[in-house]
């Protein structure tokens, strides 16, 4: 029984994920796939500013 109780105790156990996913991490790595994602977001925001503003003025 108390093995059992053991192997569902270890499965029950979450990892750490990472890039920063579970604890607070910012290293170089995360900090380049941020401005992957980042970057992109941003032009997209930027243009769709840009032509908002166009239409409604």
């Amino acid at each position: 029984m108390a093995a059992l109780q053991a192997r569902i105790q270890a499965a029950l156990v979450v990892p750490h994920g990472s890039m920063g996913i579970g604890r607070w991490q910012l290293n170089a790595t995360s900090i380049l796939a941020w401005l992957v994602v980042g970057i992109p977001i941003t032009w997209g925001v930027w243009i769709t500013l840009k032509s908002a503003f166009v239409l409604f003025n």
